[in-house]
């Protein structure tokens, strides 16, 4: 995936999210997870993580990946919880 061409997802019209996969099948090079304030203008990115070469499992909790991650916004302190999972498999 192109991680400048890449979507982020709205949450809750507060934050964004996107999480970029490089590499194919079982050669996964790097995993990009970005975070965002939604600003009245723009995205602010709150977090950048990079994870090189992570295992894809079989059947993994569902914060394999990233453990749990909780962020606040810069304006009145709202959380973004999460936890990711890398699946050798779409679940």
């Amino acid at each position: 995936m192109d991680p400048y061409t890449a979507q982020s997802i709205d949450i809750g019209e507060r934050f964004r999210f996107k999480a970029v996969v490089l590499g194919q099948g079982d050669d996964i090079e790097l995993v990009n997870i970005y975070a965002y304030y939604q600003t009245r203008r723009q995205p602010m990115l709150m977090q950048h993580v990079k994870h090189n070469h992570p295992t894809a499992l079989d059947d993994p909790k569902p914060d394999a990946l990233t453990g749990k991650v909780a962020l606040y916004s810069p304006v009145l302190g709202k959380e973004l919880a999460y936890q990711c999972a890398l699946h050798k498999t779409a679940p």
